[in-house]
C-alpha cells in the first residue's frame, strides 16, 4: 500500500467496494484520523477538509491519540460519526445527521470539541490545590 505526502502529514488510502479507508498520522498533532464511508462516496475535498477538521481536535485534549470519522448515506440524510480515542480515559463519541456531508460535518466537529472541552474541564476542575497554597 504505497504511502503519499500531503499537506501535515503522511496518507495511506486503500478502497474495497463502497468501504474506503484513509490512515493519515498528522505531523503537527500527532493525531491519527481513520476515515470510513459506508454506502457511499466521499470527494477527497471533503476528505481533507475532514481530515483537518478532526485532527484540529487534539487542542481541546493534547492526550488523543487518534480518531476514527464514520460516513453512512441511508435513505433519510446522511449521518457522520466521530470517535476520538483518548489516552487514559473514554473514548468521546459524536453523531450528526445532515442534509449533505459537509453540514452533517460541520455539525459532529463541534460537538466532538464540545464534549472534549467538558471532559478536560471536569479532569482539571477536580484536581487538589498544591500544598503550599491555604483555603480561603
Amino acid at each position: 500500500m504505497p504511502w503519499k505526502r500531503f499537506s501535515g502529514g503522511w496518507k495511506r488510502a486503500t478502497g474495497v467496494g463502497s468501504f474506503l479507508l484513509s490512515d493519515v498520522s498528522n505531523a503537527r498533532n500527532n493525531v491519527r484520523v481513520q476515515i470510513s464511508a459506508r454506502h457511499c462516496e466521499l470527494p477527497s475535498g471533503e476528505r481533507e477538509r475532514v481530515e483537518e477538521q478532526v485532527a484540529s481536535l487534539s487542542k481541546f485534549s493534547p492526550r488523543a491519540s487518534h480518531a476514527e470519522v464514520v460516513f453512512t448515506e441511508e435513505k433519510h440524510g446522511k449521518d457522520v460519526e466521530v470517535i476520538v480515542y483518548i489516552d487514559g480515559s473514554d473514548p468521546v463519541v459524536a453523531k450528526a445527521e445532515g442534509a449533505d456531508f459537509r453540514s452533517a460535518t460541520d455539525a459532529v466537529v463541534d460537538r466532538a470539541g464540545r464534549l472534549l472541552r467538558k471532559q478536560r474541564e471536569r479532569r482539571i476542575d477536580h484536581k487538589a490545590p498544591p500544598l503550599g497554597e491555604s483555603l480561603p
